[in-house]
């Protein structure tokens, strides 16, 4: 799973939604600076812009994977908020490798909310079905309101935009 390979490559942080390239020289002489937390308790891995910088991360300080922003999100279940099916993907391998518990890091222990609760609220129909397949346990776990990931969005009769949009979704993940 290694997806920089040299110290020219580039790694791209988000901060409010601006994408920023870094180098990991750049990384490595800014410390614990930049792996530490802001005052929203946000991450470098819960801004992470893309999958060689969840590697770089995790290379770096593997405990990162289980940080708790101020809204009790883990980076994985930001991932899933933001449609990241990519960084998903890698984080769901790197915790299957090191036998680390997937189902816990994908939920929010603020409210029981989990990362496909978050995925079907935003449409992020990749997500649904990389998850779906890679964790199914989600998909029966309710969360304090006692709502399973697929009721609210019945319950407000938001559906797909169309069924090219599912098919496309789900031929890209299985």
């Amino acid at each position: 799973m290694k997806y920089f390979t040299s110290s020219t490559y580039q790694l791209k942080i988000y901060n409010k939604g601006v994408g920023r390239i870094v180098t990991p020289e750049f990384l490595d002489n800014l410390g614990n600076g930049l792996l530490g937390s802001n005052p929203s308790k946000n991450t470098v891995l819960h801004k992470i812009g893309n999958v060689a910088s969840v590697e770089y991360i995790l290379a770096k300080d593997p405990s990162q994977i289980n940080c708790l922003n101020s809204d009790m999100e883990t980076p994985a279940y930001v991932a899933a908020r933001e449609g990241r099916e990519d960084i998903l993907r890698f984080m769901i391998n790197y915790l299957k490798e090191k036998n680390q518990d997937i189902e816990s890091i994908f939920t929010r222990s603020i409210d029981g909310q989990n990362a496909l609760h978050i995925a079907i609220q935003k449409h992020h129909l990749e997500v649904v079905f990389l998850l779906i397949k890679e964790i199914p346990q989600l998909a029966n776990r309710i969360n304090e309101s006692k709502e399973s990931p697929t009721l609210p969005s019945c319950r407000r009769r938001i559906f797909w935009n169309s069924r090219t949009n599912v098919e496309d979704a789900h031929r890209n993940i299985f």
